[in-house]
């Protein structure tokens, strides 16, 4: 399992179901919530709400990505969504002026 403590020094854990082998994988996260796995990709995505960002990484706490807060996210077998309202982030940085979603390959 994978959790977070907000504690003195924030930090994303994983360990097994009963609570041993527990494994610091991500330090400095801010309040790290609502975290999520994409089991297809092998990444850890969660929301970081001191820094107002979404952020990822694999699932040993390496390769950390950061997205630029989206008004909603979306991620399926192959494609990524970002919406910003009238602004679009398509995962690369290009932006653009659509009042819907784009939707981006995730590189699979």
């Amino acid at each position: 399992m994978y959790f977070a403590d907000w504690g003195k020094e924030p930090v994303i854990e994983r360990a097994a179901l009963d609570g041993q082998f527990r494994t610091a994988i991500m330090r400095n996260v801010g309040r790290a919530n609502g975290l999520t796995i994409d089991f297809a990709d092998q990444r850890l995505f969660w929301t970081d709400l001191d820094a107002n960002l979404i952020e990822s990484a694999d699932l040993t706490g390496t390769s950390k990505r950061n997205i630029p807060p989206p008004l909603a996210i979306m991620v399926r077998t192959k494609w990524e969504t970002f919406c910003q309202g009238s602004e679009v982030e398509v995962g690369d940085g290009a932006r653009g002026t659509l009042n819907s979603c784009a939707l981006h390959p995730t590189g699979r």
